[in-house]
């Protein structure tokens, strides 16, 4: 609803707000779920924790390799070739960008399924 087109002057704006309003809530999530974890009546295994720091660290290293990625210059003239800005956001979506996603995934699900394991254990 409030997303403008690739094209847009503002679009650079929603695009860090976007990112700023996803991590904030990953971040609070995972804070909420670590005080969860550790409430004495839940009972949950002390594992929770270990999982909680693995999952926190994997989310900082993950992050700072897709920013890392995402701020590397395209690698064409863009005055040479008039790419639209949809073509270029195409451009950017590197082979190694998609592999750190792929693995985001996978870490971030790994440890939630773990979580949930020892939750339903408890």
């Amino acid at each position: 609803m409030f997303r403008c087109a690739p094209e847009h002057e503002h679009r650079p704006i929603f695009n860090w707000f976007h990112s700023i309003v996803g991590t904030s809530a990953h971040i609070v999530g995972a804070i909420t779920v670590g005080f969860g974890v550790n409430i004495s009546k839940a009972n949950v295994d002390s594992t929770a924790n270990y999982i909680l720091i693995e999952y926190a660290i994997a989310f900082v290293v993950i992050e700072f390799f897709l920013a890392r990625l995402s701020q590397q210059p395209n690698t064409p003239d863009e005055k040479v070739f008039n790419l639209s800005a949809s073509e270029k956001e195409k451009q950017n979506e590197s082979g190694a960008m998609k592999f750190v996603l792929f693995l985001h995934v996978i870490a971030m699900t790994t440890s939630c399924a773990m979580l949930v394991y020892l939750v339903l254990q408890a």
